[in-house]
């Protein structure tokens, strides 16, 4: 008698639980539900503030984890808005938000961080656009930004430090980096970019550099569609500067083979004539070149007359 009270009182204490666990929740067709309005669920804590709180002491015992146990997509953590007639746009369908305490150990009244996925258009059967924006606290401020920090808008455009982005990426701010890409090729930065950096300085190595116009002469380093206005220009050039007209065994014509070459060219040795000017341009830095040769040789051709007149005074 004795033991099947024992075994009674036993089974009280197992069934008592269940019925209390049984008030609180029912199940129907393998859905585990409770009261929508008033039930909140605390995980580590027995004053749960939201509708499920898990509380821990460090990020193990806070931590929650969706598993998948098969290939394929992993776990999803599922936001869901439901409203007759659709969303309209610029409506939260929801997001993550970050609190903290502070130095008195207050937990901050805003959110310190957050991203939240909203709208971009009235969603219907044919629409549903969205952006996803981020927000952080600058130091020295207690809540978040207005506008997102970054934000992803409905077209996949990305935007830093604006809300309207115009590009794929737009930036309203210094942007620092150590290469950059334009169609897949180097564009600075990299071992095999045409344009390397020294400094404050940027070096085009290769190829040619257009401005104003997208074609450049062969073997020309920068082409201008345009006008230049410049203070000062130096041209160094690659050649030797023609010096060595007053060398002892440079040949200088004479003037009778000079006089000859004028009247079959129409110009002077070694000067582009105005069809090749008209055709190819002037070349600065060379056409100086070859002014000063010209003026040189016209100097041993004073030289030498100034020779002959004085020769046929004295005599």
């Amino acid at each position: 008698m004795n033991t099947l009270r024992k075994i009674l009182l036993l089974l009280s204490f197992c069934i008592l639980p269940l019925t209390t666990f049984s008030q609180s929740w029912s199940t129907s067709t393998g859905i585990l539900r409770t009261n929508p309005t008033t039930t909140k669920v605390g995980i580590g804590t027995t004053t749960p503030e939201s509708r499920l709180q898990v509380t821990g002491t460090d990020y193990l015992d806070a931590m929650i984890t969706i598993e998948r146990n098969n290939q394929g997509w992993g776990g999803v953590l599922r936001y869901l808005t439901k409203n007759t007639g659709g969303i309209p746009t610029g409506r939260s369908l929801g997001g993550l938000q970050w609190y903290g305490s502070n130095s008195s150990s207050t937990v901050t009244t805003n959110a310190t961080a957050k991203i939240v996925a909203t709208t971009t258009q009235n969603w219907s059967t044919t629409g549903n656009g969205t952006q996803l924006g981020f927000w952080t606290t600058p130091n020295g401020a207690i809540a978040y930004t207005t506008d997102p920090t970054m934000l992803i808008d409905h077209n996949g455009r990305v935007a830093i430090g604006k809300i309207n982005p115009t590009y794929t990426l737009d930036v309203n701010g210094t942007i620092n980096a150590t290469a950059l890409y334009v169609n897949g090729q180097p564009f600075t930065g990299g071992s095999s970019s045409q344009w390397t950096t020294a400094g404050s300085n940027i070096n085009f190595t290769t190829g040619t550099v257009s401005i104003g116009t997208t074609t450049a002469p062969s073997s020309y380093k920068l082409a201008v569609g345009g006008k230049i206005v410049a203070e000062e220009v130096v041209v160094k050039l690659q050649t030797n500067w023609p010096d060595y007209v007053f060398e002892p065994e440079y040949k200088l014509l004479s003037l009778e083979e000079l006089q000859a070459f004028i009247k079959q060219h129409k110009h002077l040795p070694g000067v582009p004539s105005a069809k090749e000017v008209k055709e190819n341009g002037v070349p600065v830095g060379e056409m100086n070149a070859v002014l000063l040769k010209k003026i040189e040789e016209l100097t041993l051709y004073t030289l030498e007359l100034e020779a002959r007149i004085k020769s046929l005074e004295e005599n």
